[in-house]
């Protein structure tokens, strides 16, 4: 499939297979959703947390407790499961309790990596730029 994001030119997260990484991300949304970039050449898995949001204006950081609104080994967030190598994962933020009420450009996360099988980095794609390709993780069901 075709979209309109740009690979990263930095990366959110580095990390190993075999180990489990975390780390704090800043991701801007684009029509509400959030969306990671596997840039490894092996499948894994991520869960990922709210901790954090921007407003319209994007000064002022609001913080929420962890919400969690990803995780691959449980198909949560609609993203399915496990992502694939180099394909992003999208889910939708805009309905959490805690920042639906705000005008959120951006959300802050807790992105963890989990079971890895090659070493690679996560990144949020640029919403600006060239076309990519950029394949959806897969469903619970095996299909896109």
């Amino acid at each position: 499939m075709r979209c309109s994001l740009s690979r990263p030119a930095t990366a959110a997260l580095s990390f190993t297979s075999g180990q489990n990484t975390a780390a704090l991300a800043v991701v801007r949304l684009v029509n509400g959703k959030v969306s990671i970039y596997n840039s490894s050449s092996g499948p894994l898995d991520l869960t990922g947390d709210v901790v954090g949001y921007y407003g319209s204006g994007g000064a002022t950081f609001l913080p929420v407790g962890p919400t969690r609104i990803l995780d691959t080994q449980s198909g949560l967030g609609g993203s399915g499961r496990t992502v694939l190598p180099h394909a992003v994962a999208v889910t939708n933020v805009v309905n959490l309790p805690a920042i639906a009420n705000g005008n959120v450009t951006a959300v802050v996360l807790q992105v963890t990596v989990l079971d890895a099988q090659r070493s690679g980095t996560l990144a949020p794609p640029s919403p600006t730029g060239p076309a990519c390709r950029c394949p959806r993780s897969r469903s619970p069901l095996g299909k896109p």
